[in-house]
């Protein structure tokens, strides 16, 4: 299943603690995270548009 932004998050998290993990998505990929994260990993995309 595609991880979306908040599971990413937890699971940064959860190996390293201490570092602002949206902050630090967003510096790598700009526009959208979770979008951009499963792209380079090879992962389909994840569902929605983002947002609420």
């Amino acid at each position: 299943q595609t991880p979306n932004f908040r599971n990413m998050v937890a699971e940064l998290d959860e190996l390293h603690e201490g570092v602002d993990w949206k902050k630090k998505l967003y510096e790598l990929f700009p526009n959208m995270p979770a979008r951009q994260g499963c792209r380079v990993a090879g992962l389909p995309k994840p569902f929605g548009k983002g947002g609420y």
